[in-house]
């Protein structure tokens, strides 16, 4: 697939309306409330989907958090964080910064073509707001900030649903049942796993 059929594909998903909380229920963790609890301490954060075409097969852009004391540690996630009145006007600013900060890649505004369907995250009390950017070819990419461990390249076609398994998954904040992708040993679960079903069904790549 090329980075222009790529982006026919998604835009014509698009235009027949993001499915959402129906993709996202697919990779859903048991139990989680997909309804926002919003308070006046709700967050809102926003996370970049790069997309390129190093090889024949799309592939994604994943980081893994470091170990720290809290919920998302360790975890498998788009680069991405919180939105900060200092530095950012939108929330497309918010995942640019964002995405150079931890993994140092700059995102052209331009290369950025959709917006998918924002998600609430209940544990962390926060929003994510998904941006999707389209690369014909990125450079290796290595962790810029101790708030990452590792950066993936993950090919699109290891997320169809057929291969979702499902895992307990233990912390000392949480222990939880839910759906995962096994990912080159990474396993993809939560928030990231929702947007990328979400994603997936957009292009009709779900078997």
């Amino acid at each position: 697939m090329s980075p222009s059929v790529f982006a026919e594909k998604l835009n014509k998903g698009i235009s027949k309306g993001l499915p959402g909380e129906r993709a996202h229920q697919f990779m859903n963790p048991l139990g989680r409330v997909m309804q926002p609890n919003v308070s006046s301490n709700t967050k809102k954060s926003s996370v970049m989907i790069l997309v390129s075409f190093n090889t024949p097969e799309p592939t994604l852009t994943l980081i893994e958090r470091a170990k720290y004391n809290g919920i998302h540690s360790g975890q498998i996630a788009f680069p991405g964080g919180k939105f900060d009145s200092n530095f950012d006007k939108t929330d497309l600013d918010t995942a640019i910064r964002e995405t150079w900060e931890e993994v140092g890649y700059v995102t052209d505004p331009k290369d950025v073509i959709a917006r998918l369907s924002d998600l609430y995250i209940p544990l962390s009390d926060i929003f994510v707001y998904p941006f999707v950017a389209v690369l014909p070819t990125i450079p290796c990419l290595k962790p810029t900030s101790y708030e990452v461990e590792q950066v993936f390249q993950i090919p699109l076609c290891q997320f169809y649903k057929n291969n979702a398994k499902e895992n307990l998954f233990v912390s000392q904040n949480y222990e939880i049942k839910a759906p995962f992708w096994d990912a080159d040993g990474a396993m993809v679960w939560g928030a990231t796993a929702m947007i990328i079903n979400e994603l997936m069904e957009l292009l009709e790549l779900e078997d």
